[in-house]
C-alpha cells in the first residue's frame, strides 16, 4: 500500500505516505529544487493556475449553483484535483531533504527557490483552503449533485467521482454504502491502482493507522529553536473560518498554540503565541516559516498533539531537543 487516503473515522481526514515513498519523494524534490530552469517551469505553471482559480474557479461556486450538468461535472473535478499535483511539492516530505542540503551548502539555487516555495505554499495554501472548506468550492459542488440526484445535502460527499458521474447515467445511487462511508471509509493506491475497502476493512485499517497512545510528553522537528512555557490551545485541522473566529476569541498572549496545521487564516493567533506546536509539517511548512519569522519556538511533525493535549494544559516546548510535554 503506498498511500492510504483520507478516512472519516471519528470526522477528521487522514493521508498516510509509505517511508521509502516518501524518500522517493524527497529525492524528487531534491531534483526539482535545484534546477533553475525546471523550478521555474513549475512555480510559473502553479502561479498560472493559482491565478485561474481565482478568476474562473473560486467565484463561479462561491455559492451551490442551482444545477450542474454531467459536461460542467467532467471539466471541473480533473480541474480541481490538478492543484494536488501543484501543490503536492510544497508538502514537507518533498522539500525536507533539500532544506537540509540547503543549510549544509549553502547552494545559492536551493536558497533562492525554497525561499520562493515558502510563499507559493502560503498562496496554493490559500486557494486549497477555498476550496475543501465547509463553503468552498468542492463542497459547493456536492452539495448541488445531492439536491439534484440524492436524498441528503451531505450525500455526495461520500461518493468517488466516478460514482458521481455515474448518477448523470440514472445509476441509483447505494445508499446503505453511503451510510457505511460515513461511519469510516478509506481508499488508496496499491501498484499505481485507486483501491477502495469495505466498511469492516476501512475500521480496521482505522485501529491500526490511527490507534493513539495517548501521552504528556511528544518529540517533534524544531523548525526554529528556543524554550517557553503557556497555556496550550488547540486548533484542530480547520473546515472552516468560523472556528477560526472561535479559536481566536481564546488565544491570549503567550498561549502556546498546538495545531494540527497552521494557514494564512489564523497569522493572528500565531502572531500572540509563545509558541507553536503542529501535528504536521516540515521545515518549509506555514508554522515553520511564520516561525521564524517571529523567532518564537516552533516544533511541527508531532502527530498527534491536537489529541494528546486538551485546552486549557500547562505545556513546556523545548525548541532545542524537539520535545514538548504536558506540566
Amino acid at each position: 500500500m503506498e498511500r492510504l487516503l483520507p478516512s472519516t473515522a471519528r470526522g477528521v481526514w487522514q493521508t498516510f505516505v509509505r517511508q521509502d515513498h516518501a524518500q522517493y519523494c524527497a529525492e524528487k524534490g531534491l531534483e526539482l529544487f535545484s534546477c533553475s530552469e525546471r523550478y521555474a517551469e513549475y512555480q510559473n505553471e502553479f502561479r498560472n493556475y493559482i491565478h485561474r482559480a481565482n478568476i474562473a474557479i473560486i467565484p463561479k461556486y462561491a455559492q451551490p449553483p442551482g444545477s450542474i450538468s454531467l459536461e460542467e461535472l467532467y471539466t471541473v473535478l480533473p480541474l480541481l484535483a490538478k492543484l494536488w499535483l501543484y501543490y503536492g511539492f510544497t508538502e514537507y516530505f518533498f522539500h525536507d531533504l533539500a532544506y537540509q542540503r540547503m543549510l549544509e551548502t549553502n547552494d545559492p539555487v536551493l536558497i533562492k527557490n525554497l525561499a520562493d516555495l515558502g510563499q507559493l505554499k502560503f498562496e496554493g495554501r490559500e486557494i486549497l483552503n477555498q476550496f475543501i472548506f465547509s463553503d468552498g468550492v468542492l463542497p459547493n459542488i456536492l452539495r448541488t449533485v445531492s439536491r439534484m440526484f440524492l436524498k441528503e445535502e451531505q450525500d455526495a460527499f461520500f461518493l468517488y467521482s466516478n460514482e458521481l458521474l455515474a448518477l448523470y447515467q440514472d445509476q441509483a445511487a447505494d445508499y446503505d454504502l453511503i451510510a457505511e462511508r460515513k461511519r469510516c471509509s478509506a481508499a488508496g493506491i496499491a501498484k499505481d491502482h485507486f483501491v477502495t475497502f469495505t466498511l469492516p476493512e476501512a475500521l480496521a485499517l482505522r485501529d491500526v493507522f490511527t490507534n493513539i497512545h495517548m501521552a504528556t510528553e511528544l518529540r517533534g522537528v524544531v523548525t526554529c529553536p528556543g524554550t517557553a512555557r503557556g497555556r496550550a490551545v488547540i486548533m484542530p485541522m480547520l473546515v472552516n473560518k468560523e472556528q477560526v473566529r472561535s479559536i481566536a476569541q481564546l488565544m491570549q498572549v503567550g498561549d502556546i498554540l498546538v495545531a494540527h496545521s497552521t494557514t494564512p487564516e489564523v497569522l493572528p493567533l500565531c502572531q500572540k503565541a509563545a509558541a507553536i506546536v503542529t501535528d504536521e509539517g516540515g521545515m518549509l511548512s506555514h508554522a515553520a516559516v511564520v516561525s521564524r519569522e517571529l523567532k518564537i519556538p516552533c516544533i511541527v511533525g508531532t502527530k498527534i498533539g491536537t489529541q494528546c493535549f486538551k485546552n486549557g494544559d500547562q505545556l513546556e516546548v523545548d525548541a532545542i531537543q524537539g520535545i514538548v510535554r504536558k506540566i
